[in-house]
């Protein structure tokens, strides 16, 4: 079994270092194991893109000769604050030129906007957190006695691992790794199939389940399922392009005939479809068709009956909206064309301004 550089990263960083972490973050533990794990997993990702290449996994092992994993243990000592964190900080900032180079300020500011913080702080944290990944990393090329080449390898193990601990593929492609880190998962065509059976799979288990007040609560089954498709699949579907989304998303509308009120489900979910196909290759020539396209859809929200969403509904509605927002800030936090980004800021924050009116 390959070694699997995440969890042993994770394994390294105590509770008692986490507390470390937050104390010069200034964040509660669940954020800061949250932000940790994000940080740790966007050097990762960044490793394993660099390491795809014999040239660029022969600069990373030159980088491990000077961590063979002592750092591990006086990590307590080196987050205490003072000279000592400084230092430490200094180097992981080195750490991180060698491995994100010029790419850096975009991948730290998709960070940013993705976990709702301050660049300076994500920055901070990745200082701290890339002299963890390469001691881990350093640490078992010295044990195993491995070459670059047994480098590159094990770094390209790690996409079964990635695969494992779930980061989101648009993330990924927004910080540019998605090439490296592969058709991780299910491809797109398999999770289409496996949303529709999760749907089919709901319905059938509350129909077998009998009684009248199952009846009831088949449409809300129904709508559970295909939020979690949504929030589990649409990420990757975004990774696949336009015809992945086009030939994916009709599959999460709502059937025909099932009464949520006045909501008009498929006019939504097209919507979505085409907004976030919009986002695909976006240049400075499609933004503003795309900006109109977006503030056409925000003028169009009280037209879809989401007014009259039954207060049932209302929270599995909410999520649909949640993961498709989301996904509107991430890739906007792929976009480094001030000009592109000029056109569409606009139209995004009143979108995002209008669809909290409806409560959601």
């Amino acid at each position: 079994m390959s070694l699997n550089i995440m969890e042993m990263v994770k394994q390294a960083a105590s509770q008692q270092i986490m507390g470390k972490l937050g104390g010069l973050l200034g964040t509660d533990q669940k954020k800061t194991s949250s932000v940790f794990e994000s940080a740790a997993g966007a050097i990762l990702g960044g490793l394993m893109k660099k390491g795809s290449t014999s040239k660029g996994a022969e600069e990373i092992f030159e980088m491990t000769k000077d961590h063979d994993g002592s750092t591990l243990d006086k990590l307590g000592d080196l987050l205490g604050g003072g000279d000592a964190t400084d230092e430490y900080q200094k180097q992981g900032a080195g750490i991180l030129d060698g491995i994100l180079g010029s790419s850096q300020g975009g991948i730290l500011s998709t960070l940013a906007k993705a976990l709702g913080l301050d660049e300076g702080m994500i920055g901070k944290l990745m200082m701290m957190v890339a002299p963890m990944v390469m001691g881990v990393i350093g640490k078992h090329l010295k044990s195993k006695a491995l070459d670059a080449v047994g480098l590159g390898n094990l770094l390209g193990e790690q996409k079964q691992h990635v695969a494992k601990w779930g980061m989101p593929a648009s993330l990924t492609s927004s910080l540019g790794f998605g090439d490296a880190l592969g058709n991780v998962g299910n491809s797109v065509s398999d999770a289409a199939g496996d949303a529709r059976q999760a749907v089919t799979g709901a319905v059938t288990d509350a129909a077998n389940a009998g009684g009248g007040l199952m009846k009831l609560l088949i449409p809300l089954v129904i709508i559970g399922a295909l939020i979690w498709a949504a929030i589990t699949y649409l990420p990757g579907m975004l990774g696949g392009g336009a015809d992945a989304i086009q030939s994916s998303m009709p599959n999460m509308e709502i059937p025909a005939g099932m009464d949520f009120g006045a909501l008009d489900t498929g006019a939504l979910t097209s919507k979505f479809t085409s907004i976030t196909d919009g986002f695909q290759n976006v240049t400075a020539e499609k933004a503003p068709a795309l900006a109109q396209q977006i503030g056409d859809f925000t003028g169009s929200l009280d037209n879809l009956g989401l007014n009259n969403v039954p207060e049932a509904s209302k929270g599995f509605v909410g999520k649909m909206f949640g993961s498709f927002t989301d996904t509107i800030t991430k890739s906007m936090g792929g976009i480094e064309d001030e000009g592109i980004l000029s056109i569409l800021k606009p139209v995004i924050a009143t979108l995002m301004e209008k669809i909290k009116t409806f409560g959601f």
